[in-house]
């Protein structure tokens, strides 16, 4: 490798006018990763309000996302090699670890330095994990009416009803058979007893 750049011939001017060269391009593109760091980060918080608000994003919010993801970690890798060609320390982004990184489930990257297997609560305290999991009986608040169990005791009622008054008629074809029999048999007996009055 060192025969090949003694074969170039390059003076010592020409090395610094090119290291000159690389270190300012180096500079300006650290600034671009700086710039879209704080884009990433700024996205990132917004996305936090968004799902924190909503409970999801939406598709064109997750997509831009991924692209300027997809755009900063290239640069990064850009910038990183062209550190390590130089000589050169590669730029440290900050991480303030208070932002929620989008995932799309293929491409997962914890947001700090803790490990993925560390599952972090949902709730944040218990009073927020109690009215979310203790649900109250709707029906203890809400009319019966609107919950649509109003036409059931109804329709329950109407049948409820419909076999008493048909077992009321039963009785009462019962009993008007009954003093059917018991009238046809009184007035037997009236008549009997009028004909022995008439024999008399």
């Amino acid at each position: 490798m060192m025969q090949f750049f003694k074969d170039l011939n390059v003076t010592a001017d020409q090395k610094k006018f090119f290291k000159k060269a690389l270190n300012s391009y180096y500079d300006a593109v650290s600034e671009l990763l700086q710039s879209e760091n704080a884009s990433l980060r700024l996205m990132e918080a917004e996305n936090a309000k968004v799902l924190s608000a909503k409970g999801e994003l939406s598709d064109e919010n997750t997509a831009s996302y991924e692209k300027l993801r997809k755009s900063f970690d290239q640069l990064l890798r850009g910038v990183s090699s062209l550190a390590e060609a130089i000589d050169l320390q590669p730029p440290v982004m900050p991480d303030d670890g208070n932002t929620t990184r989008v995932t799309t489930g293929t491409d997962v990257t914890p947001s700090s330095g803790k490990e993925p297997s560390v599952l972090e609560p949902i709730w944040d305290d218990d009073d927020t994990k109690t009215f979310y999991e203790s649900l109250p009986d709707l029906r203890a608040f809400v009319p019966a009416v609107l919950l649509g169990e109003a036409e059931q005791k109804l329709n329950e009622q109407h049948a409820k009803g419909r076999e008493q008054s048909s077992e009321s008629n039963a009785e009462q074809e019962t009993e008007v058979h009954d003093n059917a029999q018991t009238s046809s048999a009184t007035e037997d007996q009236l008549e009997g007893k009028a004909d022995d009055v008439a024999k008399d």
